[in-house]
């Protein structure tokens, strides 16, 4: 995600979305016209991805959104809206951002540091 300073936290909350795409290669729509996908992984109540234990920075979370700016929550009760394919390969594009937490931004003690995250990207076709 690059370099992320505190400062544009404490002002905006969250850092502008940076685009990442998922590239579906050998897609065959004899199984199915549309694929529905669930992100997992360690999240907070909020549905904002947790860094990994070991990341230096804290008092923060990873967001994941559309291109469109909706989230798409990490742990859903139920799965994202499905997604179009077409034979062949599909590209789906997401955008990820980095969120303060309101008690670290209220008290400004976001931590700077290195961050890792671990999600898991589950797809199924209808």
């Amino acid at each position: 995600m690059g370099t992320i300073v505190a400062k544009e936290l404490y002002l905006h909350q969250r850092t502008t979305g940076k685009q990442f795409d998922f590239e579906l290669e050998d897609c065959d729509t004899s199984l199915g016209n549309w694929i529905t996908a669930t992100l997992t992984g360690n999240s907070n109540a909020q549905g904002l991805l947790n860094f990994d234990a070991g990341s230096e920075r804290a008092g923060a979370d990873i967001g994941i959104e559309t291109m469109n700016g909706m989230q798409l929550p990490i742990n859903p009760a139920e799965p994202y809206p499905a997604h179009a394919i077409q034979d062949g390969t599909t590209t789906i594009r997401l955008k990820a951002y980095v969120q303060g937490n309101s008690e670290a931004i209220a008290s400004q003690s976001i931590t700077p540091g290195f961050f890792t995250a671990t999600l898991t990207y589950t797809l199924g076709y209808e």
